[in-house]
Formats: structure tokens, sequence, C-alpha cells
């Protein structure tokens, strides 16, 4: 039994193959998908393929039919000079009724938002071609690719904190278990590390009893306050912090 030969109509081919272009043997567009219609609104039936588009690949030496016919095994990439869109797929020649090349293929989109870009919705596309689910993969990647970056630099900034954190242990523990230094002087070294820590202008140990507010210990860059110094608690920052 001999195979049975079957064809598409036209507007059923090019539901099938939106974007897909058919060339006479003068490289004259004698028929175009519905949608790359949409694309190329100056494109009409008759023009010749190099007014509205370029092969970026495979590099050929002229553009002529027969050239391209020889690449029929290769994957062609075609941009359209209206608005820069590249287009991937194959060619292949049909003889029926007379010679011709149709390229079939669609947009080579790398990135959802080509997509608006470009003015295409997935429903643009042929219901076989994988274009969607790429793009979701593709979107799943990139939001995977997002999140491990978010969890790295907080990692690093964890580590910062950590890092600071063992260095003031460390700093604290060598002015309290030094035998260099009397308690006076530890004190100072005490309020010098606190204002490093959590960037402070000042560092002071004050005592108070009443309104009577005595400087124990003082850490200024102008020493306007010094031990011993004797004031009353209104005339200081804590007056508003023992009111509450």
């Amino acid at each position: 039994m001999a195979a049975a030969h079957f064809g598409l109509p036209l507007q059923q081919f090019s539901t099938v193959f939106p974007f897909h272009l058919v060339l006479n043997r003068d490289t004259m567009i004698v028929q175009l998908g519905q949608v790359l219609q949409r694309l190329c609104p100056n494109l009409s039936i008759g023009d010749r393929f190099e007014q509205h588009f370029k092969i970026n690949r495979p590099s050929l030496a002229t553009l002529d039919f027969k050239v391209i016919r020889e690449q029929t095994r290769t994957l062609f990439l075609i941009e359209t000079l209206h608005n820069g869109i590249q287009l991937k797929g194959q060619i292949v020649e049909v003889e029926d009724p007379e010679s011709a090349l149709i390229f079939l293929g669609s947009p080579w989109i790398t990135e959802q938002a080509a997509l608006k870009t470009y003015g295409l919705t997935l429903k643009d596309f042929a219901i076989h071609d994988p274009i969607a689910d790429y793009l979701f993969l593709l979107q799943g990647k990139n939001t995977a690719l997002t999140d491990a970056k978010k969890l790295t630099n907080k990692l690093t900034q964890q580590r910062t904190v950590l890092r600071e954190s063992e260095a003031a242990i460390r700093a604290l523990y060598q002015i309290t278990s030094s035998n260099s230094l009397n308690f006076d002087q530890s004190l100072h070294e005490l309020l010098i590390m606190g204002r490093s820590q959590f960037g402070l202008e000042i560092g002071v140990l004050s005592h108070v009893v009443g309104d009577r507010y005595e400087v124990v210990a003082a850490c200024l860059p102008n020493n306007t306050l010094v031990k011993g110094m004797h004031l009353q608690v209104s005339q200081t920052y804590c007056h508003e912090t023992l009111k509450t």
C-alpha cells in the first residue's frame, strides 16, 4: 500500500507555523505566517527577502536561492531589519507546484521580558513550540539564582557580624585580663571599645544619686568631661532617660 500524501491549507499551515516564510527562486517573499506579518507591517508579498531580513547564521557568500538551498541541513538565524527580532529555525525545499524555500522557525527568545518588548504573547506561538516550557524553566532558574544570591548576601552579612563580635570579645578579654592596666585604664579602654563597636561619639560611665551626677570615666574627643566631675542630672543627657 502506497503512503498517502497530505498537505495543509494555507490557514492551517500558518497556524502551525505562524512565523514561516516562503521564498521563490528569485528570493522574493511569496508567503509568510500571520504573526510574522504583524511583526513586519511594512512587508508585502513580492518584496525581496533582503529588504526585510538578513541571515546571521550560517555565513553565506551571497544571498542566492542555490546557496541557501545547499544549507538546508543547517540551523538558520534570521534577523528582521524592522525591529531586530531573531528567528531561529530551518529551511526546507519544496517543488510543488514550483521550486521554493520555506523557513520554519520562531523568534529566538532568551528572556520573558523580550515577549513584551516585541509585542508578543505565548498565544502567538504554535502549541507544539517549546518556547512556553523554555520560558517557565528560565523563570524558575532566574528565581533560584536570585534566591541563592540573597542567601549568599545574608550569609556574608552574618559572617561579617560574627567576625566583628568575635573581635569585640577578644578585645574585651584582653582588656579585662591585662595585668598591665589599672582599673581606671581598663575602664577607659572599655569605653573606647564601646564607642568603636556601637559607632558612638562619646563614652561615659557615670554614677547617679538623686540629682547628683558623677563622672566615673569618660572618653570624649574634646575631653569636656573628666573623671570626678560633678553635675546636676538636669544638665546631662540622663535627664530625659530618668524621666521615662
